[in-house]
């Protein structure tokens, strides 16, 4: 589904996997990402982030209406943003559901679900636990013993698929349309996902 673009600004939603995602889904689109507020203090990523026109958005009730707002003036800039609404990253056996609370209920944007998935690990498909988890990076895992283990490997292949495009106009709130681009994504993925 790489060739099914929206003619109007997207916002995407996607399962989350790993840091590894930004760069992956950064390499297939010209996507501005959705990140919280925290990250734009970490050495060297938070740095990056900024370059790359990253929303920042504050992790508390009261920044939900705030980071709604931030999102949508980026889109009404131009950019087409993605979110990983799960809030945090899994191993890759599971989609938690996406959370509503940043997903704005705007007609004039489309959201665009997208599924990834870890296919292969050094030339092998990926079946256990140890291969998932060359690539992804979830719970208390040390970021730079991760990151060294994924570049040490010959290659870990993701799948990216881009789901069908929806608009808020089809749905009746914004918990209708997260919840339809969650079961899309599940769908996708499948029962071990």
């Amino acid at each position: 589904g790489a060739d099914n673009r929206s003619n109007r600004q997207c916002l995407y939603l996607s399962n989350h996997l790993s840091y590894a995602d930004i760069f992956v889904i950064g390499g297939i689109r010209d996507l501005v990402f959705i990140s919280k507020d925290d990250v734009r203090s970490w050495p060297v990523f938070g740095y990056l982030a900024t370059l790359q026109k990253t929303v920042f958005i504050p992790r508390s009730r009261a920044g939900i209406e705030i980071a709604k707002t931030r999102i949508l003036e980026r889109m009404k800039q131009g950019y087409d943003l993605i979110l990983f609404p799960e809030g945090t990253s899994t191993d890759g056996t599971e989609v938690k559901p996406f959370k509503r609370a940043l997903v704005p209920f705007d007609l004039d944007i489309d959201i665009q679900p997208v599924a990834i998935a870890i296919t292969h690990v050094d030339g092998q498909r990926a079946t256990t636990q140890a291969q998932r988890d060359r690539y992804a990076w979830y719970g208390d895992m040390d970021f730079l013993p991760h990151l060294w283990g994924l570049f040490c490997g010959r290659s870990v292949r993701v799948a990216v698929h881009f789901l069908p495009i929806i608009n808020a106009a089809d749905f009746a709130d914004e918990g209708a349309l997260v919840n339809h681009a969650y079961q899309a994504v599940h769908t996708e993925l499948g029962e071990g996902a």
